[in-house]
């Protein structure tokens, strides 16, 4: 699920005046997991768009999207107890799940008639804040697109 919107930071280089790797190197960093283009960013922030521009019959599919990422972390704790090489991106995993849950909520204020608070419009930027941290050298591409819900919804 993390590699489908996280990808490399801009100019990542595997080894930064760290270990010289060779071809036969193993691959075992999340980055190395990680591409240019996750598969999910395109067409997340496509429907983002849409709904912020009127078609507001895409809620269901964004609210998809989210409560996928907000249950990822769940899995990824339990993923991690076995796997210790995870614990660099442990943060990334709960940042995500974060905004995915601050996501769901932006939707659902801007499907109802009531605004959110002050303390929550406060506590998503701090949420939105904390995305856009890199982790394990990567960064999450959708903060943009969750940041769009909750500016639609104020």
């Amino acid at each position: 699920v993390l590699t489908s919107v996280c990808q490399p930071l801009q100019g990542y280089h595997r080894n930064p005046g760290g270990g010289h790797y060779l071809s036969y190197s193993s691959y075992m960093l999340f980055v190395d997991a990680c591409i240019a283009d996750p598969e999910a960013v395109y067409p997340f922030n496509k429907l983002v768009n849409d709904y912020v521009e009127g078609a507001l019959e895409l809620s269901d599919d964004i609210l998809a999207y989210l409560r996928v990422w907000e249950a990822n972390d769940t899995a990824f704790k339990e993923l991690q107890k076995n796997a210790p090489v995870l614990n660099s991106i442990a943060q990334l995993s709960s940042n995500l799940s974060a905004l995915a849950v601050t996501g769901i909520e932006a939707v659902e204020f801007s499907k109802g008639n009531n605004k959110p608070s002050k303390d929550w419009i406060a506590q998503s930027k701090i949420i939105v804040s904390n995305a856009r941290k890199q982790g394990g050298r990567t960064e999450i591409q959708v903060v943009n697109a969750v940041e769009s819900l909750i500016a639609l919804c104020q």
